[in-house]
């Protein structure tokens, strides 16, 4: 197992989910996310920065929200999908 990609799971987070507004501030993002995951934002942060574990179900949804294709998110998870292809699994 890799390490997560945090960064990357913020930038998606902010792009498909964040406002700025006239005065330059941000606001949406991750809690946006979070919301439509029927998640805490703390719990999103979180898992973000690897100290809680995504659970498959959150990978998939993470897939359709974000609209990126779903090993892409595993990959960014940290999942090895080249052992994951070894195995035969995807």
């Amino acid at each position: 197992m890799r390490d997560i990609d945090t960064e990357w799971f913020q930038e998606q987070a902010r792009i498909k989910f964040g406002k700025v507004h006239p005065d330059g501030r941000r606001e949406g993002g991750q809690n946006e996310l979070a919301r439509r995951m029927g998640l805490d934002p703390s719990a999103l942060v979180h898992a973000f920065h690897g100290r809680r574990k995504i659970s498959l179900a959150e990978v998939e949804q993470l897939s359709l929200l974000l609209k990126v294709p779903l090993l892409e998110v595993l990959r960014r998870a940290g999942v090895e999908i080249d052992k994951l292809k070894r195995r035969g699994l995807v």
